[in-house]
């Protein structure tokens, strides 16, 4: 029924009146929110385009620097003073750190969606825990790790979920001078259980409930952990709900946390 031909049986017919005010009330909500749903996809396609012309703008230009930082480094342009390499591995490091803080701000920007693909899950994850074999010489942290002791067939985005096992590995890592990290993963009843644990610092009562939000960090006064955007968390969790699954965390102060990732082996990959 169009507006036109409503108004016109309510003159004809008064005591409809009422029912045509509300098909007229509710054509218009209805027109709001095709307009706001638009709208809302407008922007969403904006914010893409802004990424990713965000990703070669800031991402070039830092790499080129922490390039041609080693390669000064390494002489390639002359003798280097120990001063000079000194300011040089300065220069590299904070580089190297700002490009980390930029990935991480467009990671949590980036891609809604999984790019879903079967994997082997107990040789994913060695591959993803070789990354950690230099920690664990640098600092005074065991690593103890838990995996099935068959092959296990799961579908995922492997590099969503390779962002997660690292950032919650990192974290642990990160706040746990002496002690352990544990990782551990188990398979059943068509779900996929992820733990990451630590002795590390831990997390107060009422600061568990703040750790999945953007920007939010704890205290680093006294620590030797690195600043960061206070995203990984956050990104961490995008992540698994993009995967279909959960994430929880467990803490005692002064004591170590503990993350429990819980994901579907066969996800909806509609």
């Amino acid at each position: 029924m169009t507006m036109l031909a409503a108004v016109a049986i309510a003159l004809v017919f008064p005591a409809v009146l009422p029912k045509v005010i509300k098909i007229l009330g509710e054509a218009h909500l209805s027109l709001e929110r095709k307009v706001a749903l638009e709208a809302a996809r407008k922007a969403a396609r904006q914010k893409t385009d802004f990424m990713a012309m965000m990703s070669h703008e800031l991402r070039t230009p830092l790499n080129s620097i922490v390039g041609f930082c080693s390669l000064i480094e390494d002489q390639h342009y002359g003798p280097v003073t120990e001063e000079q390499r000194i300011a040089l591995v300065r220069i590299k490091d904070s580089s190297s750190h700002l490009v980390k803080l930029v990935r991480q701000i467009l990671d949590y920007n980036g891609q809604e969606r999984a790019d879903w693909e079967e994997v082997e899950l107990v040789t994913f994850c060695k591959t993803v825990l070789a990354m950690f074999d230099p920690l664990l010489g640098k600092y005074t942290v065991c690593l103890e790790v838990e995996l099935p002791e068959v092959p296990y067939q799961v579908w995922t985005d492997t590099k969503k979920l390779r962002q997660v096992i690292t950032n919650l590995l990192q974290n642990a890592f990160k706040f746990t001078e002496h002690g352990s990290v544990g990782f551990r993963v188990s398979c059943v009843d068509g779900l996929v259980s992820i733990e990451v644990s630590d002795t590390g610092i831990g997390i107060s009562k009422e600061n568990l409930a703040k750790i999945f939000d953007p920007f939010w960090q704890v205290d680093r006064r006294n620590m030797r952990a690195e600043a960061g955007a206070g995203l990984g968390l956050s990104i961490t969790q995008r992540f698994v709900e993009i995967l279909q699954g959960d994430i929880k965390a467990q803490s005692v102060l002064g004591k170590g946390t503990k993350f429990t990732v819980l994901l579907p082996q066969a996800p909806d990959k509609a």
